[in-house]
């Protein structure tokens, strides 16, 4: 084999294994470090999580009964 074809094969192996790895790494990444906004209507809360971190948690109003409000 030549050296060229040999660097071709290796490029193509180097990059499917780039591929098929890093998304999955981005999106742990992400997850880790964006915070994330849930508010959680039942219990009336808006809850500020970092990965499986509750940083903090308000009380939130939802509305007058007299006044329909759609959820969304």
């Amino acid at each position: 084999m030549d050296k060229k074809r040999v660097c071709k094969q290796v490029f193509w192996i180097i990059l499917g294994f780039i591929m098929t790895f890093l998304p999955v790494n981005v999106q742990a990444i992400k997850q880790a470090v964006l915070p994330q906004i849930i508010i959680n209507l039942p219990s009336r809360t808006l809850e500020l999580c970092q990965g499986d971190t509750l940083l903090k948690e308000y009380q939130i109003a939802i509305g007058k009964p007299s006044y329909l409000r759609y959820a969304g």
